[in-house]
């Protein structure tokens, strides 16, 4: 079950749209629950508020690790005028852009369109693909469908205003498209022979710098216990006071060296009350999560807005094992294990929690 969802909140660079509880437990009851347990493949439009310098990560829907979020690439490969900057994109396809060609589809009257764009166009158009892909391979999950989107989308040919950059795992991802164009054949193609993907774990660390200053706040979060190797999604949730919303970047550094920006400064967005947000990113894909993170707020445009950090989570999902090679067996670490089946080691190191081997070093893991 693929489902496309070409709307979202309003896309004017001044609001910020996080999910309710009941919406995120929806969503999560969804990947969890349906398709027999393979999870349903959520796919949402990114919004078409670049005019405005909106930022996707302020879309509660789109930037969820529930969902696929996706942007829309012109004719050229380079973002469409309406195209939002955006860290938790995972992908694009093709859309309309002026004065490149809209697409053409089928009307509400029985009849053909040509004048199709906005993401609204590109959402669709990347439903189909993993509904062909589920087509050659209904055994797939949704984490599945993210992996696969991974390992074939493509960069090659992206116009370089597309903000392209290679993260420590050796990832390319782009600012607007992620991982870049989706490629349906290749999808397709590398689908029958897929192997299922471990189970997802998660680690977090709490923010302990609160403060105020003009320019710049930051806080290092020192994760040192996490079992998890191979990061999928990571997600920052802050609760700060900006004098001038629109004037803060968020900021994060991951371990490696990856420098991402959560959420980029929006000039239309004044607001000056209390924010409490979840931010997230797919650009630190594969990175290993152990070591130093650095959360910052900067100030941008002019300084001298003040602002004040009170609080932050950072969380990050992902494999103990690598994902391109599948689940591990039973009894090993990350597999499956009971009375029957214990969990092996040689150094003897790992004990059997909720069905699942894991080291008994790593306290700050949960699986989800």
């Amino acid at each position: 079950m693929t489902i496309g969802n070409s709307w979202g909140p309003v896309d004017d660079g001044e609001n910020i749209s996080p999910l309710s509880d009941v919406l995120e437990e929806a969503l999560k009851t969804g990947v969890t629950d349906g398709r027999s347990g393979k999870g349903a493949i959520y796919v949402w439009a990114s919004g078409n508020g670049g005019e405005d310098e909106d930022d996707c990560n302020a879309d509660g829907y789109a930037s969820s690790i529930y969902t696929i979020g996706i942007n829309a690439v012109s004719q050229t490969g380079a973002p469409t005028y309406y195209a939002e900057w955006c860290t938790s994109a995972m992908a694009g396809t093709y859309s309309g852009d002026d004065p490149n060609p809209d697409i053409y589809t089928t009307g509400p009257n029985d009849d053909c369109v040509s004048d199709f764009s906005g993401t609204s166009a590109a959402c669709p158009l990347a439903a189909g693909i993993f509904a062909l892909t589920l087509e050659a391979n209904p055994d797939l999950t949704w984490r599945d469908m993210h992996h696969l989107i991974v390992e074939t989308a493509n960069n090659t040919g992206l116009h370089s205003n597309a903000s392209v950059y290679t993260n420590a795992a050796g990832k390319e991802v782009s600012y607007y498209f992620g991982f870049g164009l989706l490629d349906a054949e290749a999808m397709v193609d590398a689908a029958p022979s897929w192997l299922t993907v471990p189970d997802v774990l998660s680690c977090y660390e709490f923010s302990t710098n609160t403060g105020s200053d003009t320019e710049a706040i930051t806080d290092t979060l020192s994760m040192t216990a996490c079992q998890v190797a191979y990061i999928e999604h990571v997600t920052v949730k802050i609760r700060y006071t900006p004098e001038w919303r629109g004037k803060v970047q968020l900021g994060l550094y991951s371990p490696g060296g990856t420098e991402v920006t959560l959420f980029s400064a929006r000039y239309w967005d004044y607001a000056e009350e209390e924010t409490n947000h979840q931010f997230m990113t797919v650009h630190l894909w594969e990175e290993d999560p152990v070591g130093d993170w650095t959360l910052a707020l900067n100030a941008t445009y002019n300084a001298g807005w003040n602002m004040k950090l009170y609080s932050g989570q950072l969380t990050v999902y992902g494999t103990v094992t690598d994902p391109t090679a599948g689940a591990p067996s039973d009894g090993r670490i990350n597999g499956y294990c009971d009375d029957s089946t214990p969990c092996r080691s040689f150094s003897g190191d790992l004990e059997c929690v909720d069905g699942r081997c894991g080291e008994t070093s790593g306290i700050y893991v949960r699986f989800i």
